[in-house]
């Protein structure tokens, strides 16, 4: 029987070569797909190039126009800073000002407080005009200081002097409180200050409000008023002259005192402590009419006179009183 065999295979090929399917469609396939590969490519570079000119022309037209941008950036803020130079800052409530100034509220028409242009660091007198014309366009400061205002100072006050002594005659002071009473009838606001805010502030202050019968006694009202003032360094004298003014109102008694002849002076019981002195001062409405004090050098305390003259008998007791 003839087994028929097969062809037999070329010497190159093998029998793996025949299972082996044809390359020539991979070949037609690769090619397609690197051709859309490339014409991606290509598109993407050309939009790169188009927009890095169009940055570049950006950037040129930007950089043309900045300087004149700036110029007049920098011509509206020179308007702006002269306007602002120029107008008024609207006045607000300068809490830490007031508190270095030492301002307190007595009553809602009654405020004391220390010298405007002292030695405070902060800008008190600019705080306390601030604080009028916001709460208090009808408002009388009356100054006990004896030290004026300077010419530029936002605020006008009414002097009110009476030299060396620790309160005003009482001729002066029936006018103030006649004038004070008047102002807070009209719902007017009343500052009150001398140097330190302390002394006559606080006897003046307590003076009006027993005037206005708003204490019994004014010992009631000097002590309501250093309470809330939070100082209490009123003079022995002081609460002498609050007592005698108080009857003095309280009788309708007018104040024109006589004038008096002063003869004598007598010190009791003075034992001020060792290295201080005691001395004696007279004033009239002028100011200090007569003082004992005396230098420490002078022959009043065994030191050389001036003119090499034995010292004049005293009218006063000037010793050494310690």
């Amino acid at each position: 029987m003839n087994t028929p065999f097969p062809t037999p295979l070329p010497p190159s090929a093998s029998v793996d070569d025949e299972s082996k399917p044809s390359s020539e469609p991979e070949s037609n396939t690769g090619t397609s797909g690197n051709g859309w590969f490339s014409s991606g490519v290509s598109r993407l570079s050309l939009l790169s190039s188009s927009l890095q000119t169009i940055s570049a022309e950006m950037k040129e037209a930007v950089d043309a126009r900045l300087p004149a941008a700036q110029s007049q950036i920098s011509a509206l803020q020179s308007t702006l800073n002269a306007h602002l130079s120029s107008s008024p800052q609207p006045p607000f409530i300068d809490a830490p000002s007031l508190t270095a100034l030492k301002t307190v509220y007595l009553t809602p028409q009654l405020i004391i407080c220390s010298h405007p242009h002292g030695s405070s660091p902060y800008p008190t007198a600019k705080a306390l005009s601030d604080l009028l014309s916001l709460r208090h366009p009808l408002a009388a400061i009356y100054n006990m200081s004896e030290q004026p205002y300077p010419p530029n100072s936002p605020l006008t006050p009414l002097d009110v002097t009476f030299k060396g002594l620790p309160f005003p005659p009482l001729g002066k002071a029936m006018q103030l409180l006649i004038q004070w009473s008047s102002l807070a009838s009209k719902s007017g606001v009343i500052v009150l200050h001398c140097l330190t805010g302390s002394g006559r502030t606080l006897c003046t202050a307590a003076a009006l409000l027993s005037y206005a019968g708003l204490f019994n006694t004014p010992g009631e009202a000097l002590s309501y008023v250093c309470k809330h003032a939070k100082r209490s360094d009123t003079l022995p004298s002081q609460v002498r002259y609050l007592r005698y003014l108080a009857s003095i109102s309280a009788s309708g008694a007018v104040a024109h005192p006589l004038p008096r002849l002063l003869t004598s002076a007598e010190f009791r019981n003075v034992d001020p402590g060792p290295g201080a002195r005691v001395y004696l001062q007279v004033f009239d409405g002028q100011g200090r009419a007569l003082g004992t004090y005396q230098p420490l050098d002078s022959p009043a305390y065994g030191g050389p006179g001036a003119d090499g003259l034995p010292p004049p008998p005293p009218k006063f007791p000037v010793g050494p009183f310690s």
